[in-house]
């Protein structure tokens, strides 16, 4: 199975998930933020 996901940053990861009825989008606003000290993983979730 291959998932969609976005990733930014460097360092150790941190890895955010979705809620029902949305995708990986819903992080947008704030994965450039917590890119400055992490590696953030946000994964589209099928279902």
């Amino acid at each position: 199975m291959i998932w969609h996901h976005i990733e930014k940053g460097h360092g150790r990861p941190l890895i955010l998930l979705h809620g029902i009825g949305m995708n990986s989008e819903a992080w947008a606003p704030v994965m450039d933020r917590l890119a400055i000290r992490r590696r953030v993983i946000a994964f589209d979730i099928p279902g």
